[in-house]
């Protein structure tokens, strides 16, 4: 039996490093397309296995979710960008009083656009938007206050927060939290597959 697998293998391995050095072929990352007349370039495609759910109360929680997350993820994308776009263009500027003065014209800005729509959020729709900045920008929004502001103010908008039972310091801690955990699956799937925007 082993002489058989041995005399197939010396027989079929040939072919194999034939096609993969053959002049007709094209390596793109890693993978061998074999060219006719053109180059196909494939897209990255992500596969998620179904999410399981223990009860029928999970998944209601986690289509609630998904709707929080479609309601308040522009607002996160703009924070991002505005967040970005600040650091981009206060590096130049050589004193914290003009950072303060930039940041506060850009405040400004944003909240004369979204200031009504902002209000109108749940506490919970609040709660998530808080985590998925933390997601986008990497930081929390305490800390985003704090740099962009000041530490005074922050601790002023976390005891405000704290009136509504948030917490400004959230972090997405998709390990433990199991609704962190739904809402990272559903943004991985909804940026791979187009429905959440990312600019």
């Amino acid at each position: 039996m082993l002489k058989k697998v041995l005399f197939f293998l010396s027989f079929f391995i040939p072919f194999c490093l034939n096609a993969q050095t053959d002049s007709s072929a094209v390596t793109i990352k890693k993978d061998t397309l074999i060219m006719i007349n053109e180059i196909v370039v494939l897209d990255t495609v992500h596969l998620y296995p179904p999410i399981e759910f223990k009860n029928d109360q999970e998944r209601k929680k986690f289509d609630t979710i998904t709707w929080r997350i479609r309601k308040v993820w522009p607002y996160v994308i703009q924070t991002q960008r505005i967040y970005e776009q600040n650091l981009e263009e206060t590096k130049g500027f050589t004193k914290k009083r003009e950072v303060r003065k930039y940041n506060r014209k850009k405040e400004n800005l944003f909240m004369d656009q979204y200031k009504d729509e902002l209000k109108q959020l749940s506490r919970k729709s609040g709660l998530v938007m808080v985590k998925l900045i933390h997601r986008q920008t990497n930081r929390t929004v305490f800390e985003l206050i704090k740099d962009q502001k000041s530490g005074w103010s922050a601790f002023w908008w976390q005891a405000k927060a704290g009136l509504f039972e948030l917490d400004l310091k959230a972090k997405l801690d998709i390990v433990n939290n199991r609704d962190d955990y739904l809402i990272e699956r559903y943004v991985r799937e909804g940026i791979s597959n187009g429905t959440l925007q990312m600019y």
